[in-house]
C-alpha cells in the first residue's frame, strides 16, 4: 500500500502501525510524488494525507481519478482535521474514506478490514529485542499520556523514545516559528505549520498541545486576529510544559546510549561481527525501519581507528535520523565497500 505524508515523523509512526498488521508500506512525501508512484506501482491502497506541499492530498486524488484505470483504487483521506465539512470535502475530491489523525490503531484495523478483506493480520504488539536495554521511558511525563502514545506505534519503546527526541529537537521552537509567520502576516505558513504540529503532538500523545493547536489553526483559518493572542498564549503554555519534560528526558536517553556505547568499546569487535551488524542494518534500511541506527553503537571503537569509516557512520547516523533510508543504504554500501564486506542480498526497487 502507499503512504503519503510529509512529516517524518507521522511516517514512521503510520508505517509502524500499518506493518504491525502484515502490510508492506510504500511512502510518497508530496502528492506529486503520490501520483507518479501509482503510475509505476500497483497498489491496492492508498493512504492520503490532505495538507502537504507540492501537491496536496485533493489535487493528487484528483490527478489520479482523471486515468480511469485508477477508478476503483481505495484512497483514504488521513488528516489532523476534524472539523465540520473536511470528511465531505475528501468524499467529493474522489476519496473512498476518511480517518482522522492522530491515529486509532483499532480504527486504522477496521478500516483495513473494510478495504483489503481477509488481506490484514489482527495487530501483535512489537517490542525490542533488547537492544534498549538501559534506556527506559519514565512513569510520567507531564504533558503527555505516554501509555496512549505508545500505543500509536504497537508498543515499541525504542520508536516511541526516538520519536519524543525527534519531536524535541524539531519543534522546541515551535512559539517562536509560529509568532514570526502570523506577525509577518504569513497565514499560509502559519496554518500549514501549526497543522503539522496538531498531527504530530497527537501521535506523541501531547493531547493538550494538539488541542490547543487544533484550536489555534481554526482560528487561522477563518481569520479570527483577535482571538489568536491568547490562543498562541495557551499553545506556548502547553508546548512549554512538554518541552521541559521532555528535555531532562531525553537527555538522560542520551547519557544511558554514551553509557551502553562506552561498554561495547571495551571488547573486541572482529570483522566478521561487524559484517554481521552491516547485514543486518541493510535489512532493517530495506524494510525502513529506523532501529538500523542502534547498530551504529557497537561500531564506535571501530570506526574510531578509521577516520574514513567515523565520517561516513556519522553520515549514516544523520541519514537514518532523518528517516532518509534510501540515502542511508547508499552509504551503507560505502562502508561495506571500504570494508570488502558483501551484504549478499540487492536492493529490492
Amino acid at each position: 500500500m502507499l503512504l503519503v505524508e510529509d512529516n517524518s515523523i507521522n511516517q514512521q509512526v503510520a508505517r509502524e502501525l500499518l506493518e504491525s498488521f502484515g502490510l508492506l508500506v510504500v511512502i510518497a512525501e508530496d502528492g506529486a510524488v503520490a501520483v507518479q508512484q501509482v503510475q509505476e506501482t500497483d497498489f491496492d491502497l492508498v493512504f492520503m494525507d490532505v495538507q502537504m506541499p507540492v501537491m496536496d492530498g485533493y489535487a493528487a486524488t484528483s490527478a489520479i481519478r482523471a486515468k480511469p484505470e485508477f477508478e476503483k483504487l481505495p484512497i483514504i483521506a488521513m488528516t489532523a482535521h476534524a472539523m465540520v465539512g473536511d470528511r465531505e470535502r475528501c468524499l467529493a475530491a474522489g476519496m473512498d474514506d476518511y480517518l482522522s489523525k492522530p491515529i486509532n490503531p483499532e480504527a486504522l484495523f477496521a478500516m483495513l478490514k473494510r478495504w483489503l478483506d481477509g488481506e490484514v493480520q489482527q495487530q501483535q504488539e512489537m517490542f525490542s529485542d533488547g537492544a534498549d536495554e538501559g534506556i527506559t521511558l519514565p512513569e510520567q511525563l507531564p504533558g503527555i499520556e505516554l501509555a496512549w502514545g505508545l500505543q500509536r506505534v504497537g508498543g515499541n519503546r525504542v520508536l516511541y523514545i526516538k520519536l519524543l527526541g525527534d519531536f524535541q529537537r524539531k519543534y522546541q521552537r515551535c512559539c517562536k516559528v509560529l509568532t514570526d509567520y502570523l506577525e509577518a502576516g504569513d497565514t499560509v505558513s502559519s496554518r500549514r505549520y501549526v497543522h503539522t504540529l496538531q498531527g504530530v503532538a497527537g501521535n506523541i500523545g501531547a493531547k493538550e498541545l494538539q488541542g490547543a493547536a487544533r484550536k489555534l489553526e481554526e482560528s487561522i483559518r477563518q481569520d479570527d486576529i483577535q482571538h489568536q493572542p491568547p490562543l498562541i498564549e495557551q499553545l506556548c503554555e502547553s508546548a512549554n510544559t512538554v518541552f521541559e519534560g521532555l528535555a531532562s528526558c531525553v537527555s538522560q536517553w542520551e547519557k544511558a546510549g554514551q553509557e551502553i556505547e562506552a561498554g561495547q568499546e571495551k571488547g573486541f569487535i572482529s570483522i566478521s561481527e561487524i559484517g554481521g551488524i552491516l547485514r543486518k542494518m541493510f535489512r532493517l534500511l530495506q524494510e525502513g525501519d529506523s532501529e538500523a541506527g542502534l547498530l551504529l553503537q557497537p561500531m564506535a571503537a571501530f570506526a574510531r581507528t578509521e577516520p574514513e569509516i567515523a565520517r561516513q557512520i556519522d553520515s549514516l547516523r544523520g541519514q537514518i535520523d532523518d528517516y532518509e533510508f534510501d540515502e542511508a543504504l547508499v552509504t551503507l554500501n560505502q562502508i561495506a565497500g571500504w570494508l570488502e564486506i558483501p551484504l549478499h542480498r540487492e536492493r529490492v526497487e
